[in-house]
């Protein structure tokens, strides 16, 4: 008879309060969810809308057209900050000011001497400083400017009386349109006045208030230009960063000068005078050859000399003296043939020289250090290339309130750049490109907020500009930029600037290159530390002490940052400044130690190993961590002393004893000239047998004479020369580079050896030692240990010393300069705050793995050990990769460790002794002082965007291999 199959049971009936809870529960998940992403999204949408604008061009509105009635041709022009007027200066010896908005002329004035031609002008980086050149052979200096104020209504309720006497009510003055009246100068600023001997601009500002325009104008006496005698056919002008101005010039009969503007005021007071302190520059050009353009650099130390068909020739001072002749130094070509220079000018700083060709090429030239450029040390070499063809560039024009300039071709165009970035900002199509006119002179406003263009028909044009951000572009972000003085391009990020004529340094290169360091070191200390716990914690431990150890560790991840920030700043960084060996050491023997007390543990009698369990066992792997501890203390101190102390020649440079290079040496050809030597490259000095002190390459000096060396070694040792410190080693004050390739392959050459022991030796010793006493076993791994030790001793050595013969210094990489606050440092302190994440999340996944799994493993006749590396790991892979990534993550965000325990500094090098700035500690550093819409305050979130970045590629990434590895066990 067949079993009864037992009746199904009756389906539940739920209430219908449950369904709506139910529903009501899904429905708050699910806009959860969505309000999450939405949140993100959100995020993401945001910073790419305050980060876009960098990568944008400018933007050109036109303002005004009027027509200045001026057909006198022109020599300098200086614009007003806010547009209302502009003055010229002509030929004639005339300043002319005129309204920007209907030509009007507001003010004329002679300004040169009577019975003086104007035979040459310059105008330095700020426009209002210039020079002209008189036909007498006389320099004249003045300044041509603009001051403004702003005028009450109330006071002006009858009316404004303008110079033709009309009356005009203050409300009919719209914005775009002005008056031209009489002014004055008062101690409260400019003022109109009806018998005023100034003219003046009143415009309605785009705030609605009235404002008044006056010129400034302030001459000084004329001075002789230098020792050339006929007119001054060039003269050119420059600043200093330090205020200093400089002017070149070049008379009738070839001679050229060069000298510094002095400004004297007489002690019984009176207006100041000028002088001017010439030095000859030697042309040595031929009379019917001589250069078009001369240009002085803004330090006064290199006179560049142009000709028309690309030839540059700079000259250079024959010595210190502030007077010294400036004599040819180097001779290059700038452009190919068969293009001809069209126009140059000097970018602001005076340190880069700009040039257009005939063939619509525009390029950047500076002076970059090289030691192996005789006669300075200094060579030219092309810095940016703007465009490569083109309608040929007919004028040049610089801004004076940043690296931007503009550029006129003879197609009327008007192209404005940024010197440094390389950005196109904008293309203006002028009044030459729609009628036949020329322009004569065009220019940026002294906001770059505007350009004006001035045609030979007396046709004045100004348009408005949004400059955008000039100085960003993907290239000075993400890319190698050559910057002034520099011989090759470099990633450097330097927000702020010394003067406004500096270089933009924005890269992002070298703070995603410090979040990755620190990251990388991290995780190099938190990652096998957390890993290797869990797996003890999840197979070995006893499930009491696991219950007091696990949630002990996950306590420190509530250490707040800024604890950890400051345990690493007051008491990790002082203590490893001042015991860096023994650190050292204790990073080695540390582990040494517990890998020697787990060898022995196999060998001990089987009723001692039952004893030692859980807590028992902790007790003794914490017994043998102090024991490697102590014998740091012992031997760091130990291996300082014999592996990096200075040799006796080394003493005697110290000490000052060296002797010059005998007639038939010569130092290296790298050496050059130069003035200093970095530490890197006075440890290759070294290595040829030289050294370098106060400016030359000299040989350390060892008297021959017993008696003579002895004292001299004496007196160093008693000044402490000869004292073995790891840190001077580590500065390149002495050493070779073998003691520091034997600390860095210790550890690799330990583990190697210790790999081969048990491949090669244990399977022949077990067998010799299976039915010996425990003693002899004892003793046997003992000794096996201790050849273990010693041959990766040797090991460590012969590469130390094959490294050092072959060249290599590992002070060039992952050894360098001591910085207090370091990169071990961080390791240290940021690994300490990522341990509890990786080793809760790994022990968790461990501990997931079915008991099964473990019992089968264990049946099959393995061990413990061979089960957890064989099949629980392997299992619980997908877990402990995602408690890596998630370590990864909350060291790549991490802010205040790094804000607290690091210098700071962004550069790009591997030293674990140097410091760094992450991209989440440059922006909790700069944020709060950046200005809302800036260059710096958008790079700051493209930080922040890039930080993102990272952290969503990490998290993908660790999501995939996640599922996986998931997919592939899931059949276990």
């Amino acid at each position: 008879m067949p079993d009864r199959v037992p009746p199904a049971p009756a389906a539940r009936k739920l209430r219908r309060s449950v369904h709506l809870w139910d529903k009501a529960a899904e429905l708050v998940i699910s806009l959860g969810g969505m309000a999450i992403l939405a949140a993100v999204l959100g995020i993401c949408v945001y910073l790419v809308w305050v980060i876009f604008p960098l990568f944008r061009g400018g933007s050109v509105a036109e303002a005004t057209a009027a027509v200045a009635k001026n057909d006198i041709p022109a020599t300098a022009y200086v614009l007003d900050e806010y547009r209302s007027a502009v003055a010229i200066i002509g030929q004639n010896g005339h300043l002319s000011v005129w309204s920007c908005d209907h030509g009007a002329l507001v003010h004329e004035t002679p300004i040169a001497p009577e019975g003086r031609v104007i035979t040459s002008a310059s105008q330095s980086s700020d426009p209002t400083h210039i020079v002209l050149g008189y036909d007498d052979g006389t320099v004249h200096v003045l300044s041509i400017g603009f001051t403004s104020a702003l005028l009450s209504e109330e006071r002006l309720r009858d009316g404004i009386l303008d110079v033709r006497g009309v009356l005009h009510a203050p409300e009919s003055i719209q914005q775009g349109t002005s008056i031209v009246v009489r002014a004055e100068h008062s101690e409260e600023g400019p003022r109109v006045r009806a018998d005023g001997s100034l003219g003046g601009v009143i415009a309605r500002s785009e705030s609605g208030d009235l404002r008044l325009t006056v010129p400034m104008i302030d001459l000084r006496d004329p001075v002789r230009a230098g020792h050339g005698r006929g007119k001054v056919t060039h003269v050119h002008v420059t600043s200093s960063a330090d205020g200093r101005r400089f002017v070149l010039a070049r008379t009738d009969d070839g001679a050229a000068s060069l000298g510094q503007l002095v400004e004297r005021r007489p002690l019984g007071g009176g207006p100041a005078r000028l002088s001017f302190t010439a030095a000859p520059v030697e042309l040595d050009a031929d009379p019917d050859d001589l250069p078009r353009n001369l240009f002085v650099t803004g330090d006064g130390r290199n006179v560049l000399a142009l000709w028309p068909d690309g030839r540059l020739r700079r000259y250079v001072p024959v010595s210190a003296e502030p007077r010294a002749p400036f004599r040819s130094g180097e001779f290059i070509s700038l452009v190919d043939a068969p293009g001809e220079i069209t126009a140059a000018a000097m970018l602001a700083g005076g340190q880069t020289l700009v040039v257009g060709d005939s063939r619509g090429a525009l390029t950047s030239w500076s002076i970059a250090r090289d030691p192996t450029a005789l006669p300075d040390a200094r060579r030219m070499r092309k810095s940016h290339v703007f465009r490569e063809s083109g309608s040929p560039i007919i004028l040049l024009s610089m801004s004076a309130r940043d690296r931007t300039f503009l550029a006129a071709d003879q197609a009327g165009m008007l192209h404005i750049y940024h010197g440094t970035s390389e950005k196109d900002i904008a293309s203006i199509r002028s009044q030459a490109a729609e009628s036949s006119v020329t322009i004569r002179h065009a220019g940026l406003a002294p906001k770059n907020d505007a350009v004006f263009a001035i045609a030979d028909d007396g046709s004045l044009r100004t348009w408005t500009l949004d400059m955008g951000h000039p100085d960003a572009s993907i290239r000075a972000l993400f890319g190698p930029m050559l910057y002034e003085g520099e011989a090759q391009p470099r990633f450097i990020y330097q927000s702020s600037a010394v003067t406004k004529a500096s270089e933009a340094k924005i890269s992002l290169v070298p703070l995603i290159f410090g979040t990755l360091k620190a990251t990388i070191f991290a995780m190099l200390f938190a990652g096998p530390i957390a890993v290797m716990a869990a797996v003890y914690t999840s197979e070995f431990l006893h499930p009491s002490t696991r219950k007091l150890i696990k949630p002990t560790i996950e306590l420190m991840a509530g250490l707040p940052s800024v604890v950890l920030g400051l345990i690493a700043a007051i008491v990790l960084a002082p203590y490893i400044r001042d015991h860096l060996p023994i650190v050292l050491a204790a990073c080695v023997l540390a582990p040494l130690s517990v890998v020697i007390g787990a060898s022995l543990w196999f060998i001990l009698p089987a009723h001692i190993t039952r004893r030692l369990t859980g807590i028992t066992q902790l007790a003794a792997i914490a017994l043998l961590l102090a024991a490697g501890a102590v014998a740091a203390g012992v031997f760091g101190p130990a291996i300082e002393h014999r592996l990096f102390r200075p040799t006796p020649t080394e003493v005697a440079f110290l000490a000052g004893s060296v002797q010059e290079l005998a007639a038939d040496e010569s130092p290296p050809a790298w050496v050059g000239l130069r003035d200093s030597m970095s530490p890197d490259e006075q440890r290759r000095l070294r290595r040829d047998g030289f050294a370098f002190d106060g400016g030359r390459v000299v040989r350390p000096y060892l008297p021959d004479d017993p008696a003579a060396r002895v004292q001299l070694l004496s007196q160093a040792a008693a000044d402490g020369l000869d004292a073995p410190d790891f840190r001077r080693w580590l500065d390149g004050v002495f050493g070779s580079a073998m003691p520091g390739w034997l600390v860095i392959l210790i550890g690799p050459a330990l583990l190697a050896a210790f790999l081969l022991r048990r491949a090669l030796v244990d399977p022949y010793v077990r067998r010799l030692t299976t039915a010996s006493p425990h003693v002899v076993s004892l003793f046997a791994e003992a000794l096996l240990c201790l050849a273990t030790i010693l041959s990766a001793i040797a090991l460590a050595q012969v590469g130390a010393v094959a490294l050092d013969l072959a060249g290599f210094d590992p002070r060039d990489s992952i050894f360098g300069p001591f910085n207090a606050r370091n990169t071990l440092v961080v390791g240290i302190i940021m690994g300490f705050a990522i341990i509890p994440i990786i080793f809760t999340i790994s022990e968790d996944a461990m501990r997931a793995v079915p008991d099964s799994l473990r019992q089968a493993s264990l049946g099959c006749g393995a061990t413990p050990w061979q089960t957890a590396a064989r099949v629980v790991i392997p299992v619980a892979a997908s877990g402990i990769f995602s408690a890596c990534m998630i370590g990864l993550g909350r060291a790549v965000g991490e802010t205040m460790i790094v804000l607290m325990a690091t210098g700071g500094t962004p550069e790009i090098n591997w030293n674990i002794f140097a410091g760094f700035r992450t991209l989440a500690a440059n922006i909790a550093i700069e944020l709060p002082e950046a200005q809302a819409g800036s260059t710096h305050y958008r790079v700051l979130f493209l930080c922040g965007f890039v930080l993102f970045l990272m952290t969503i590629i990490i998290n993908t990434t660790a999501e995939l291999v996640r599922q996986r590895v998931r997919r592939r066990n899931a059949s276990l």
